[in-house]
């Protein structure tokens, strides 16, 4: 979203100059960014919305002039959008230009054939990729070049069933023995973050969801917490939201043990002090 000069939230693709001025801007249907400055955020506003819908409503000239990169940013930021949490698009993206981008980020949307998305997969397992890894970059791609293909850029989805990986065993959960336990905890004993590793160890919960918790999320009394929001963290503002958990069996009741009891009230002892 953005901001005005006294931080207050204007709207996405809208924010406010030092000199006063609004800025407004969206990605056009090339990938290309579209902007325009005016005097008051009335106006920002309904240009944004007359030209988004104008853009959204209109075929585009010489879709063949469009490249694979453009167009993966235009699918991620406007038709993706906020639809999707900040944390999830971070992961899209960093997948994009690691392993996507490098491969066919330069070529035309509408010359990609099966075999260049083939290609993608086949180098990102040379590199070591998992197979869950890999299996995660099929569907980034699937999902904008069906994007591309609903929205009249290319005549099919280059993604078939024959762009396939390998299953690798590498990819099988375990969890750790109770001697690989004790030689993590011993080591993350001289970091500053011991309590949160130890306590994850002890309740299997994600870090975001750690970061989330608060005192009233803890019953002592029953000897259970409860699961209700996460906290993620947006490079591009440089703060912190909280988020409900991911899925409906995300919030849920976790039992304390001993020893995450303990871990609590040293943290609490701690942060009195």
């Amino acid at each position: 979203m953005g901001k005005n000069l006294k931080g207050k939230e204007i709207g996405a693709g809208i924010y406010q100059r030092k000199d006063g001025r609004y800025y407004a801007r969206y990605y056009g249907r090339d990938g290309k960014l579209i902007g325009q400055y005016f005097h008051s955020l009335t106006d920002a506003k309904r240009w944004l919305i007359d030209s988004k819908y104008e853009e959204s409503h209109c075929k585009i000239a010489n879709p063949r002039k469009i490249i694979v990169d453009s167009w993966f940013w235009y699918w991620i930021d406007e038709i993706k959008g906020d639809s999707i949490r900040h944390g999830t698009k971070r992961a899209y993206v960093d997948r994009y230009n690691n392993r996507i981008k490098p491969v066919i980020g330069d070529m035309l949307l509408a010359d990609i054939k099966p075999l260049h998305c083939q290609n993608v997969l086949n180098l990102a397992q040379d590199a070591g990729d998992t197979s869950g890894s890999v299996r995660k970059l099929r569907v980034i791609m699937h999902s904008f070049f069906e994007a591309a293909y609903d929205n009249d850029m290319i005549p099919a989805n280059p993604i078939r069933s024959s762009v396939t990986y390998v299953n690798t065993s590498s990819d099988e959960r375990r969890v750790l023995t109770l001697d690989e336990q004790d030689l993590f905890l011993k080591t993350a004993k001289n970091y500053p973050y011991y309590h949160m590793f130890a306590f994850a160890l002890q309740t299997g919960m994600r870090v975001g969801e750690i970061s989330g918790l608060k005192w009233e999320d803890i019953n002592m009394s029953t000897g259970y917490l409860k699961v209700q929001r996460s906290l993620d963290y947006r490079d591009d503002l440089k703060m912190f939201f909280e988020n409900p958990p991911k899925s409906k069996s995300g919030e849920r009741e976790i039992p304390l043990t001993d020893e995450a009891v303990e871990i609590l009230m040293t943290v609490k002892k701690n942060s009195a002090d």
